[in-house]
């Protein structure tokens, strides 16, 4: 064989070398790739279920909390000076109150509500 025979069967059997290569990586990426969309998939079918377990206002749910409107009035002057400190306190009174006559209240005041950049 001439060495211009030798030096294109080389070159042949790298690009075939190389093809392999690149072949093997592209199944891995497929791979991996599959894995992150069963992952993704798994993670939104979680957070679906526990958007359905969830309680939407029903009568039952409202039965046991507090309906007191001067109660309700000042939670939402609360939510108006919203800040970190008060956060912990605000969460545990929403959870106590009946607030399903007040929610364009309490939507309203989240939205005048004026935040620092320290409470973001």
């Amino acid at each position: 064989m001439s060495k211009f025979e030798l030096a294109a069967k080389a070159a042949e059997e790298n690009a075939a070398r190389a093809e392999t290569a690149a072949g093997a990586q592209a199944g891995m990426a497929r791979v991996r790739s599959m894995h992150d969309i069963e992952r993704s998939t798994a993670h939104r079918l979680a957070i679906l279920r526990a958007n359905l377990a969830a309680e939407h206002g029903t009568q039952e749910a409202a039965a046991g909390r507090e309906s007191n409107p001067k109660k309700a009035s000042a939670f939402v002057r609360k939510l108006r000076a919203l800040s970190e400190e008060a956060h912990p306190q605000l969460l545990e009174e929403m959870g106590r109150l009946n607030l399903r006559l007040f929610v364009s209240e309490v939507a309203q005041a989240l939205a005048e509500t004026r935040l620092r950049a320290a409470d973001v």
